[in-house]
């Protein structure tokens, strides 16, 4: 959360500076966007660790893709449907004849609610955005041996996410962009492979650039 504050006040501060050279636009109906960023985890769960006797590095971060569509039913707020995904993978050295691969996707689907808090009528603008909806966290581990074929494996849970944003929009009626810091909190029933159960966590913060179209 305090990490989430000190971004709020730096997006929030250079919205005041541009400010001083935007020029007024139409507020936006409908607004369209996709793009990436970086995911920093805020914990490290049970099946990222590092170690475990197999020279394995802990998973800390992901790449996120998003996408999402927002409808503006007044000037300053939206509702909309946002997807996010997380990806990562490592490889794990057993031995010089067998090697796996482990691969994390994490997928979050989110109804938002959507904030203008500064500049509705202007081309630079900062919002607020808030969350909540379903979460899939799975794990795909691929194992393959010299003196036998490959296999996959793939293991995974469900849960609930919540999500807490910021951002600054620039552009007009069409193409513009959008960056901005994402607070996601998620909570996950267990996650069971062919041995054990393992307590898994994707909560964290995002940064992120996109490309969005406004209507």
């Amino acid at each position: 959360m305090r990490k989430f504050l000190v971004v709020s006040i730096m997006l929030f501060t250079a919205v005041i500076t541009m400010s001083s050279n935007t020029f007024a636009a139409e507020p936006h109906s409908v607004v369209i966007g996709l793009g990436l960023g970086v995911h920093s985890f805020s914990t490290i769960d049970e099946t990222r660790e590092g170690g475990d006797g197999y020279s394995q590095d802990e998973v800390s971060a992901a790449v996120m893709f998003e996408y999402y569509i927002e409808w503006y039913f007044i000037n300053e707020l939206a509702i909309g449907y946002r997807n996010l995904t997380l990806i990562n993978n490592r490889e794990l050295y057993i031995s010089s004849e067998i090697q796996i691969k482990q691969e994390w996707t994490i997928s979050t689907s989110l109804i938002t609610l959507n904030w203008v808090l500064y500049g509705v009528n202007d081309y630079t603008r900062i919002g607020f955005i808030g969350g909540y909806g379903s979460s899939e966290y799975k794990i795909t581990q691929t194992v393959e041996a010299e003196a036998s074929s490959s296999s996959k494996d793939e293991f995974s849970t469900n849960g609930t996410a919540t999500l807490m944003g910021i951002y600054v929009d620039w552009g007009d009626e069409g193409f513009g962009a959008r960056f901005g810091y994402n607070a996601l909190n998620t909570s996950y029933d267990k996650l069971k492979d062919n041995s054990r159960e393992y307590e898994v966590d994707a909560s964290g913060g995002a940064t992120y650039f996109d490309f969005r179209w406004a209507f």
